[in-house]
């Protein structure tokens, strides 16, 4: 689930293992945060295409990562993450007719 790194997986097994305790925890999170109401999958796919998309916007910045930058990235990253959760209802895919 979290996003890749263009590594192949069944190559490097090392790499699945790895991250499984780091989905575990994540997907832990959200379904106590889903509470069985919301979608687990939509809020976990939402939370991590804002986090890759923070790092993205950060890297290709041209600020440089000294450490105002970093924390100031790191504040928008965490606001735009409590967004997402406090909002976390309207990520339910629409009811088909």
């Amino acid at each position: 689930m979290l996003y890749e790194a263009g590594l192949d997986k069944a190559r490097y097994p090392e790499i699945e293992s790895a991250a499984r305790p780091i989905e575990e925890a994540l997907m832990s999170c959200v379904r106590a945060l889903s509470d069985g109401q919301d979608p687990a999958e939509e809020l976990a796919s939402a939370l991590e295409a804002t986090a890759n998309g923070h790092v993205v916007l950060f890297f290709d910045s041209s600020t440089g990562p000294d450490e105002d930058a970093v924390a100031k990235a790191a504040d928008r990253a965490g606001r735009a993450t409590m967004a997402l959760i406090e909002s976390r209802h309207l990520l339910a895919p629409a009811p088909s007719t």
